[in-house]
């Protein structure tokens, strides 16, 4: 149970990560610019997410190959 979880949860993330980058090419690529008093590219303000969101996918990749190769992935461990 624990994998297809993993499995399913790296797929949900892996679609989040695609999309947060694709996003942030796109605000690059169109010069999109926020409607505030300061306009500012927008790329610039949604990039934190977009690196954020790789950084989950990489910690999910991680904790299904520490699963599947038969160890304890880290954030069992910490529980205990």
């Amino acid at each position: 149970m624990e994998a297809i979880a993993l499995i399913m949860g790296l797929c949900i993330v892996a679609f989040l990560a695609y999309y947060m980058c694709y996003t942030v090419y796109q605000s690059f690529d169109y010069e999109d610019v926020t409607d505030t008093y300061l306009p500012m590219p927008l790329w610039i303000v949604q990039l934190p997410m977009a690196i954020g969101s790789i950084f989950l996918l990489f910690a999910f990749v991680d904790s299904l190959f520490l699963l599947l190769s038969g160890k304890t992935p880290n954030y069992i461990s910490h529980e205990e």
